[in-house]
């Protein structure tokens, strides 16, 4: 559910910025697409060779939205009733609500 609801917010958002629905979903899958790769941290962490590629790659990992987390998480509570922790949830949710809130404050600002 979470996962739906800030993928949603990032099509609102792309939405209201440029006005384009198949902007909005190239991004939204983009996202979907980035995720499971991001999500290999460990390993790329280890395979990187300098500092700031390492931090660049963190960076983008805690920053973005981690569907990719939040739907194995749903699996494995399904399947082996264990829970890996709160962090994708709330990361994740907080920036739905960044992208939420900023689309928004923009489309407030806007004239139609």
């Amino acid at each position: 559910m979470t996962k739906t609801i800030v993928l949603l917010a990032v099509v609102v958002l792309i939405g209201v910025l440029w006005d384009s629905t198949a902007l909005s979903i190239m991004v939204t899958v983009g996202l979907m697409i980035v995720s499971p790769i991001l999500a290999q941290k460990d390993t790329v962490v280890k395979l990187l060779s300098s500092e700031w590629s390492r931090q660049l790659w963190l960076g983008l990992y805690y920053v973005l939205p981690k569907v990719y987390d939040l739907g194995h998480m749903t699996l494995s509570a399904i399947l082996d009733r264990t829970f890996a922790g709160w962090m994708p949830i709330w990361t994740s949710a907080l920036f739905g609500a960044a992208a939420l809130g900023s689309a928004l404050w923009v489309f407030s600002r806007r004239s139609f």
